[in-house]
């Protein structure tokens, strides 16, 4: 885990695409621009985001990482997401799961949508064996 040194995100190594954690400060991507990107992928703000392959655009990592038609327009290869792409068939939300994202969105229950979104990728993770937490 790593926790950017300005907004103080804290975010897989392997999910983020780091190598190896440098000696000293470290900044997520959004900070080093000095950004605040929206998510193309869902309506919530801040958070680990990554850029498209043309660098415009951003999503959260586990937005691109938990729905199924993101394609390779993001630029997120990493091992974890190897590892996600193999139990594909357990990731692919449901229509039941998108519809309760979007009722709490909503009706303003940002915490609860959190919450529910944190123990999907909990279930998913764990009931996998990937070491993502």
């Amino acid at each position: 885990m790593v926790f950017c040194d300005k907004c103080n995100i804290c975010v897989h190594q392997a999910c983020y695409g780091i190598v190896k954690v440098p000696d000293g400060n470290w900044l997520c991507r959004t900070c080093v621009l000095g950004i605040d990107p929206q998510c193309q992928l869902c309506p919530i703000k801040g958070g680990a985001m990554k850029a498209t392959r043309a660098g415009t655009k951003w999503a959260h990592v586990s937005c691109a990482l938990w729905i199924p038609e993101v394609k390779d327009d993001f630029l997120i290869t990493t091992n974890c997401l190897y590892k996600l792409r193999k139990t594909r068939n357990v990731l692919s939300l449901s229509t039941a799961k998108l519809n309760m994202c979007k009722y709490l969105y909503e009706h303003n229950k940002i915490k609860q949508l959190r919450h529910e979104l944190n123990k999907f990728h909990r279930h998913v993770t764990n009931r996998n064996g990937i070491m993502c937490p």
